[in-house]
This record gives structure tokens, C-alpha cells and sequence, in this order.
């Protein structure tokens, strides 16, 4: 999914719905907010969902755990989150390189890891260099036939 101006609620919300779950990247200004751990007030209504906003830039250690990147340079926290744009707790991971600029990566599935995460954004960006490469440099596209032989 890439990042672009319209909402992506209505797609995420049509994947999810056929059994899907999405990791991509939000906008470095999203509107997250911590799981709220608060008790119940016992008052009627629906329960609070969410609490404080996520600041990027001071994070709540105590909410998220930090991942080991082993070979990736910088740091990275981990941490489920309430996301404003699609309505739903996502598994956030945000990643600070070591030049200050930092990443929101998150995935659908709450169950799924910060590492896996970062893991399966990782590999989604090396496939698509692959079909790149082989569309501009293989020629891949040029070819109108439709004989097996002539392919």
C-alpha cells in the first residue's frame, strides 16, 4: 500500500474483510495514540480505547519494547497503537535512524511482532526493485508477442 492523499481506510478495511492483513508506512505526522490500560469506569457507554497521543519524538518506553536490528543502523521501539486514519489498534513499529529521522511502520494484524514487521516491508520493497529491474532493464515490456516461441 503506498502512501498517498486520499484515505486508506476504505481499501484497508475491503483487504481485511477478505482475510487480509496490511504492513506498510504511515505518515511521519499520524495521528496515533496509546492502547488505553486505565480501568473500567463502570459508566455506560462504550469503553475508552484509546489514551495519550503518541509524541514520535518522546516515546513511552514503558508501553513498547525496543527491537534488536541486528545489521539495520538505528533504533527501533515497538508497540500496539490506536491509529486515528483507520480506525483500529495496529501493530506500530517506529524506527529512528541515525540521522533523526524517524519511520512509522505498522501492520494490521495486532498479533504480529515489531520485527516481523519491519521484516515483511523489507522484503515487499526487494520484490518490487526486482519487478522494476526486469521491466526496465530485461525489456520485459517491450514485447507485443503472443507466440510461446517468439517470448
Amino acid at each position: 500500500v503506498a502512501d498517498s492523499a486520499f484515505s486508506k481506510r476504505p481499501f484497508i478495511d475491503k483487504v481485511m474483510k477478505m482475510g487480509f492483513h496490511v504492513v506498510s508506512r504511515l505518515r511521519h505526522d499520524a495521528a496515533l495514540f496509546y492502547i488505553w490500560d486505565g480501568e473500567p469506569t463502570g459508566k455506560p457507554g462504550r469503553p475508552r480505547v484509546k489514551g495519550d497521543k503518541i509524541d514520535v519524538r518522546n516515546i513511552d518506553i514503558s508501553k513498547g519494547n525496543e527491537l534488536d536490528l541486528g545489521e539495520t543502523k538505528g533504533t527501533a521501539y515497538a508497540l500496539k497503537a490506536w491509529c486515528k486514519s483507520l480506525h483500529r489498534v495496529v501493530s506500530l513499529v517506529i524506527h529512528e535512524l541515525p540521522n533523526g529521522v524517524r519511520r512509522l511502520y505498522f501492520s494490521t494484524d495486532e498479533s504480529m511482532s515489531g520485527r516481523d514487521v519491519m521484516e515483511y516491508y523489507t522484503t515487499r520493497f526487494q520484490e518490487e526493485f526486482c519487478f522494476r529491474d526486469a521491466k526496465q532493464f530485461l525489456g520485459l515490456t517491450d514485447c507485443q508477442a503472443r507466440d510461446k516461441r517468439k517470448l
